[in-house]
């Protein structure tokens, strides 16, 4: 699995030593990339939150979300991204890249 973008939010410290739960959830799939996010708890308080876009490669190449969930036998489901992950999609889009030096 590759990581092809990312936002996070930091809201809380975390200190050295500190018992860091991690959430995980897959929040929104289209043809190529699965939306996962995570987040990082301490003492059942949120302390940040990384949404990432994510792709599973074959021979140095992102495939088909399709072929990802036949392979893991849930060919039928489907989570189209809505909400802030479907504004986030579209606002990484518009930024420019190659970035500005």
């Amino acid at each position: 699995m590759v990581v092809a973008g990312s936002t996070i939010q930091y809201r809380k410290r975390i200190r050295a030593f500190e018992k860091v739960t991690l959430k995980t959830k897959i929040v929104g799939i289209d043809a190529r990339w699965m939306y996962i996010e995570q987040s990082m708890w301490v003492k059942g308080k949120p302390c940040s939150s990384a949404l990432l876009r994510t792709g599973v490669t074959e021979g140095g190449r992102v495939i088909d979300t399709s072929r990802v969930l036949t392979a893991l036998g849930q060919s039928e489901w489907e989570l189209p991204p809505t909400g802030y992950v479907a504004e986030w999609i579209v606002s990484d889009a518009d930024r420019p890249w190659p970035p500005v030096a």
